[in-house]
């Protein structure tokens, strides 16, 4: 959020540092392992590179897939070295999303119930991988944007996005035999 001051979810320390406890709280809870991609619990607190988390990711499966047909995602995936398949999920995203907003849920929550759903579905298909799932949902404020359907439609939502702060929200989950075993919620 360059040149802007206002203060949102993700630039207030407090709010990340609560969705940071109720994640561990809730990985906890299922005894499902982590993957720190801060470094913050190691000595030298430096983060980790992407290779270095896709590494330890690779580490627990011996096939990785990526529920998702997003060049961008598996693009990252194919950078960091990481052998994989792509296998889209097919879900009802606008189901999830009318769902998430009548629960008041913040984007965040529903870009991690979609990269959720997501991996699960696919994990069902191959039970012996470990399979990635993400998701983003652009914000603005209380406002939630989907892919523009044509570019009549993604000038108007630049339009839109000029001059107010924007959150892009990417969290990812890995379940493995439809469990899910990391999530990372982004922030």
């Amino acid at each position: 959020m360059l040149d802007h001051n206002e203060a949102t979810d993700y630039t207030d320390i407090e709010a990340v540092r609560a969705e940071v406890r109720e994640a561990r709280r809730v990985f906890a809870e299922h005894h499902w392992p982590v993957i720190d991609v801060t470094g913050a619990r190691s000595r030298r607190r430096r983060r980790r590179s992407i290779s270095s988390c896709c590494a330890a990711m690779a580490a627990t499966a011996e096939r990785i897939i990526l529920a998702s047909a997003s060049l961008a995602r598996a693009g990252l995936l194919r950078s960091a070295g990481v052998d994989f398949t792509g296998e889209p999920a097919a879900i009802d995203e606008s189901r999830l999303k009318r769902a998430a907003r009548r629960r008041g849920e913040s984007a965040t929550s529903c870009a991690i119930a979609l990269a959720t759903e997501k991996a699960c579905v696919v994990s069902r298909r191959y039970p012996e991988a470990l399979v990635i799932g993400a998701d983003q949902i652009l914000a603005i404020g209380t406002e939630w944007f989907d892919k523009p359907a044509d570019l009549a439609e993604a000038y108007a939502q630049r339009g839109r996005c000029a001059g107010g702060p924007t959150g892009l929200r990417p969290p990812r989950g890995c379940p493995r035999r439809g469990s899910l075993v990391a999530r990372d919620a982004g922030a």
